[in-house]
């Protein structure tokens, strides 16, 4: 009942944890309290540097050009050090930008993930530093991605945020139990939205092939908005709980609103993955749009939405 001190503590998250989960609550709550809103994410510190244009090697580059980029990445990532030695005091810069050069980002999440500390994401980069952030949150496969998230309706970076945190962009990744490629679909889940989206001929092993786990993907985190009326974080806990155990929560959280709803899922592993993507996709908007191109975030749970008898 306090509301001076709420307005203060919704300031302080909003202002210390940017572009997080818990900062995008924080600023709904200040916009239904009436207060003014913080900016987005501090300003960057002055800082310059020359531009940094390294060249890919001559066999990395013969294999970009044959369109063989996994080849390309295992050829760089043997030879990093080598690689890397003439750009000295910004040998991860030049990596970073190098692996940037491929379609795929494996190897170049996991650079940027060893480099970049949290803290450095706490406030804007500066032009000299954006290269830590587009290492950290890459966009691989960028114009298919656009155009599914054209096709689907899908908010832009939801796909890449999503693909971040189930497989760190790894195509071939298989999890424990049986999830596999970037969007990290589970077989049956697969299959099914294989026949809904009229992918004729689909075959089992076709799921870690980056164009067909995309369409897959894509199809079933857009299916996911439609039965939750369009709120992200519950698409983002469907697509990795399963609509049917959201709908169940949602029935016994009518009166609560989004962050408490998030705050009280059951399963550990949920709740921690939609305040993760949320995060991932603040950060992706950001990156593309600045402070404009954020979306935020509905306190209002939707109404209806909810799995029906035959949802997967």
């Amino acid at each position: 009942g306090d509301r001076d001190e709420a307005i203060a503590i919704f300031n302080q998250v909003a202002t210390s944890q940017p572009l997080t989960f818990a900062a995008q609550i924080a600023r709904a709550r200040l916009v239904e309290t009436g207060a003014p809103l913080p900016p987005l994410i501090e300003a960057p510190a002055a800082r310059t540097a020359t531009p940094l244009t390294p060249v890919l090697p001559a066999k990395a580059a013969q294999l970009v050009a044959l369109g063989l980029d996994e080849d390309a990445e295992l050829h760089l990532a043997s030879n990093e050090a080598e690689v890397s030695a003439p750009y000295g005091g910004r040998e991860t810069e030049a990596l970073c930008t190098l692996y940037g050069q491929l379609s795929r980002a494996k190897r170049r999440y996991k650079v940027g993930a060893n480099a970049v500390s949290f803290e450095a994401l706490m406030r804007a980069p500066a032009p000299a530093d954006r290269w830590s952030w587009d290492c950290l949150y890459p966009s691989p496969y960028a114009e298919r991605v656009s155009e599914l998230e054209a096709e689907y309706k899908i908010p832009s970076g939801l796909v890449h945020s999503l693909m971040r945190q189930e497989s760190g962009f790894d195509p071939e990744i298989r999890s424990p139990v049986g999830a596999q490629g970037l969007l990290q679909l589970m077989p049956t889940t697969a299959q099914e939205a294989a026949k809904e989206a009229g992918l004729e001929g689909f075959e089992p092993s076709q799921v870690t092939t980056p164009e067909v786990n995309l369409r897959l993907g894509s199809f079933y985190i857009a299916k996911m908005l439609k039965t939750f009326e369009g709120s992200a974080p519950l698409a983002a806990a469907g697509y990795n709980a399963g609509p049917k155990a959201v709908s169940r929560w949602l029935e016994s959280a009518k009166e609560h609103e989004t962050d408490v709803f998030v705050a009280r899922i059951p399963y550990e592993e949920t709740r921690n993955y939609v305040v993760r993507v949320m995060g991932n996709l603040a950060r992706y908007q950001w990156l593309a749009s600045g402070e404009a191109g954020v979306t935020a975030l509905a306190l209002a749970l939707p109404k209806d939405g909810r799995a029906s008898d035959d949802d997967y």
